[in-house]
């Protein structure tokens, strides 16, 4: 499907299937998000600016959050227990998001410098910290259309199977 035609077949969703999301899924989502591309330097599926990487994936899925490693391509246990109606209540109070059988969060590391160039570095020490959280919601937004196309490509797929 062209990127203009999904774009105007985009549609918000508020019910969800009972079923679980598979782990080849969840794992292709991941990837599409920040998955490493070129692991002798580091390249992600998403660009980054300097290639500083700031943001962060966690996944919520059956009241346990995950953290996403790109580099290992793997998740690591943040907390269990965790209720999904206080991220609702963070998400502007949407239930939905509660009742969904995985949440994406996306967070990000403002003062992450990483392995870059030192022009880089400064580039981002310089900015003012507005500046800062300012690209860094950006980077979230353009991120997370990019998430929602790849989405399309799972719901297709599992409609299908």
């Amino acid at each position: 499907m062209p990127l203009n035609e999904a774009l105007k077949r985009r549609r918000s969703q508020r019910s969800f299937s009972e079923g679980d999301l598979k782990l080849e899924q969840v794992s292709q989502l991941l990837w599409a998000a920040q998955g490493v591309t070129e692991p002798s330097r580091g390249f992600r599926t998403a660009p980054s600016a300097g290639a500083l990487y700031p943001l962060e994936l966690y996944v919520l899925e059956k009241g346990v959050l995950y953290h996403y490693m790109p580099a290992s391509h793997s998740m690591e246990v943040v907390s269990k227990g965790v209720d999904a109606g206080r991220l609702a209540d963070a998400a502007a109070r949407k239930q939905f998001v509660a009742q969904a059988q995985a949440v994406f969060v996306i967070g990000a590391v403002f003062e992450r410098r990483g392995r870059n160039t030192v022009t880089a570095q400064t580039a981002m020490s310089t900015w003012r910290p507005a500046m800062r959280r300012r690209t860094s919601c950006s980077r979230r937004y353009h991120w997370a259309l990019e998430r929602y196309l790849s989405g399309l490509s799972v719901t297709k797929q599992r409609a299908v199977s």
